[in-house]
C-alpha cells in the first residue's frame, strides 16, 4: 500500500490522497477509510466486507457527511463473473 502525502495534506483544502494498490481497488472520500477497505480485500476479503469497514470509519472521521441511514451505491457480481449488479440507495431509507 502506498499513501502520499497524508501526512502534509491540509485536510480543510479540496485536494485526494492516494491509496494505490496492484489488484484491488477501493474509492471513498476518505484516506483513512479508502486505506482501510484496501487492507480487507488484501487479507482476503470480498468487496462488501471492504465496503462495510470503510463505511464504519467514514461514520468516524466524516460524522457530518456519512452516518447510519446514509446513502449506498454500490456495483458487484454476485456470482464473480460478468453478472454485475447496480444498487441505488439514495434517498430516504
Amino acid at each position: 500500500m502506498d499513501i502520499k502525502d497524508l501526512a502534509t495534506r491540509d485536510f480543510a483544502l479540496n485536494d485526494r490522497s492516494l491509496v494505490i494498490g496492484k489488484n484491488e481497488m477501493v474509492v471513498s472520500s476518505h484516506p483513512i477509510a479508502t486505506s482501510t477497505g484496501y487492507s480487507i480485500l488484501k487479507k482476503g476479503g470480498n468487496a462488501v466486507d471492504a465496503a462495510l469497514a470503510m463505511n464504519a470509519v467514514l461514520c468516524t472521521a466524516e460524522p457530518h457527511m456519512t452516518g447510519i441511514g446514509g446513502d449506498c451505491f454500490a456495483m458487484l457480481s454476485p456470482d464473480g463473473g460478468n453478472n454485475i449488479i447496480a444498487i441505488n440507495g439514495s434517498g430516504k431509507t
